[in-house]
């Protein structure tokens, strides 16, 4: 089953193509418990970027609210305010690796050619270093 094909990710994609862009919070309260380790959410990071919807720290939009999706909570932090809340966010490593992620800028096309490029040219460097080398 491809990635594209979970009920959640597809979810994403619509809410990301509607409004163009998607944050963060928004990706942990649809994706369910299942995806929600690293591996996955770079796929579906990569998704979302492949199919043109940015993915954002915070919303420009207006109504900031997903239809049909209710946000995960705990009785905890309905309780609590600040204190509470800004511990819990730090000590969710799903949510501070996709705020660490989410600072991470990408490679553009030409630049990603121009790496590829330069990690070739150093293969043959090193490939031609250690033929012509005495040591063989």
């Amino acid at each position: 089953m491809t990635l594209d094909a979970v009920p959640e990710v597809k979810k994403l994609i619509e809410i990301g193509k509607q409004n163009g862009e998607i944050t963060y919070d928004e990706i942990n309260d649809v994706l369910p418990d299942k995806l929600l380790n690293s591996e996955k959410i770079d796929d579906v990071l990569i998704l979302l970027n492949q199919l043109g919807i940015e993915v954002v720290e915070e919303s420009t939009r207006k109504d900031q609210s997903l239809p049909g999706v209710k946000k995960k909570s705990t009785s905890a932090s309905k309780k609590s305010a600040a204190p509470q809340a800004e511990s819990s966010h730090v000590d969710d490593p799903i949510r501070l690796y996709l705020k660490e992620i989410g600072k991470v800028s990408l490679l553009s096309g030409d630049q990603e050619v121009d790496l590829a490029k330069r990690i070739e040219d150093g293969e043959i460097l090193i490939e031609e270093t250690v033929y012509n080398s005495a040591l063989l």
